[in-house]
């Protein structure tokens, strides 16, 4: 099952909260179904309602943590500008929040990082 944790801000009344759901994998490709890139439809399918923003054009922020090293904390101290921390990049994790949802590639394409390769994670 998977857990998809939706903030929830108030900003007039600076309240925030979060809704949390719990779904199964049934639900789980429904929501990643409807959040696909639209393709076009025939008339008799229906249009969208005035107002009503479709799911697929729902604003997620995804996290990847490229890694995680433990360092000691004299090093950590004794580092200056410059210094080189070397590091080896496996699979990334993909997170919306705190949830990990995807393990992903690394790969360097015309000098940016980009993921590549997702892979869903239990």
């Amino acid at each position: 099952a998977w857990t998809v944790e939706v903030p929830i801000a108030e900003r007039n009344y600076e309240v925030q909260g979060a809704l949390r759901l719990r779904l199964d994998e049934h639900w789980i490709n429904r929501l990643l179904r409807g959040l696909t890139p639209e393709r076009p439809r025939s008339p008799k399918r229906g249009a969208v309602l005035p107002g009503i923003v479709p799911l697929a054009k729902l604003q997620v922020g995804l996290v990847a943590r490229l890694l995680e090293r433990q360092i000691p904390l004299g090093t950590v101290m004794d580092l200056k500008v410059g210094d080189v921390l070397p590091v080896s990049l496996g699979a990334a994790d993909v997170l919306v929040g705190d949830a990990r949802l995807f393990a992903a590639s690394v790969a360097e394409h015309k000098g940016r990082l980009c993921l590549t390769s997702f892979e869903d994670v239990e």
